[in-house]
């Protein structure tokens, strides 16, 4: 099989290095597979109400701000999550978490990890600081794949 079939069929990070791994030593490639990414790092913040989310979606943002604010400390690049759609909003990092943390709080679960040191990112990203996640886009996307969450939004108002 083609290197570049492989890279196409292959999604998570643990599967691609397994699979890197397991072909080399096989001898089914000769070749390190370059055109496959070493490590996948995504963030996306959905910016809808809270109260929109499924469980796993609301622990699941409050858990990558939390995870990726090492990332704005060191200055990584940001660039891929403005292109073609607005997935993060710096202006709102912080409101957000405490956003995501009443809400979980006001579910019953737990929260003990307030959000600290966060950097200037107005002075670290100034060409991506002022852009706004599109709270339809997040809407039509969370309907397509969650069940749960489509759930939540309908009773609110309905997908499109």
């Amino acid at each position: 099989m083609p290197a570049c079939l492989l890279g196409l069929m292959l999604r998570n990070t643990v599967t691609i290095q397994r699979s890197k791994r397991l072909l080399l030593t096989t001898g089914l490639i000769c070749e390190p597979l370059r055109d496959i990414p070493q490590r996948v790092n995504v963030m996306r913040m959905w910016m809808i109400d809270p109260k929109l989310l499924c469980r796993q979606h609301l622990l699941g943002e409050h858990g990558e701000i939390h995870k990726h604010l090492p990332s704005f400390r060191k200055r990584h690049s940001v660039s891929g999550r403005f292109s073609p759609v607005v997935q993060i909003q710096l202006n709102a990092l912080k409101e957000r978490h405490d956003e995501l943390a009443q809400e979980m709080l006001r579910r019953g679960m737990n929260h003990k990890s307030p959000l600290a040191n966060i950097p200037n990112l107005k002075e670290t990203y100034p060409q991506y600081y002022d852009l706004n996640v599109d709270t339809h886009v997040s809407i039509r996307d969370l309907c397509q794949r969650c069940p749960k969450c489509r759930k939540r939004i309908e009773n609110e108002k309905p997908c499109s």
